[in-house]
């Protein structure tokens, strides 16, 4: 019986299921090479779709779901890897200062959730959750995605038409 579980197919049904909850998109990330990569999708139902390309990657510091990971590191290897990175500023809300993100990191533990406000683009916030293995191990990251308010207002603006 357990050789006929499809892990992915039993994931991506629990993102389906979420996505229909909150209407929103849902990605699957995985860590590779220490790079978040972004593995697959759940579309929302909002009428405003983000578009993320599956495959694009991600430096850890910045998106959230590579926020939970480095959250979960030992102090030595989140320090090694922090000092092995240039972190870069996507947006102003971009946290680029090593104590402000093992503080965040801290605070990422406590509530078993990241996320990203509006710091790797303009526009878009994300809440993001690790996915644990039975062995209670981070084995991949689920990511909630939106857009803010000033963002969904831009595009209606963009698109009105005039009779």
């Amino acid at each position: 019986m357990i050789g006929q579980i499809d892990p992915h197919k039993e994931v991506m049904a629990l993102l389906a299921q979420l996505s229909a909850s909150c209407k929103e998109t849902v990605h699957l990330a995985i860590l590779r090479d220490f790079q978040v990569f972004y593995f697959d999708k759940v579309e929302g139902q909002q009428s405003i779709s983000i578009l993320q390309p599956m495959g694009r990657q991600a430096l850890l510091t910045v998106p959230g779901v590579g926020k939970v990971l480095l959250a979960y590191l030992k102090e030595k290897e989140l320090d090694a890897y922090l000092q092995s990175v240039v972190l870069t500023r996507y947006t102003p809300n971009t946290i680029c200062n090593t104590e402000d993100l093992k503080r965040y990191f801290m605070h990422v533990k406590d509530r078993e959730y990241a996320t990203d406000d509006c710091e790797h683009e303009h526009d878009v916030r994300c809440v993001e959750a690790p996915l644990r293995d039975r062995k209670w191990q981070v084995i991949a990251f689920i990511s909630l995605v939106n857009q803010t308010f000033e963002s969904f207002g831009k595009k209606l603006r963009e698109n009105i038409f005039w009779l």
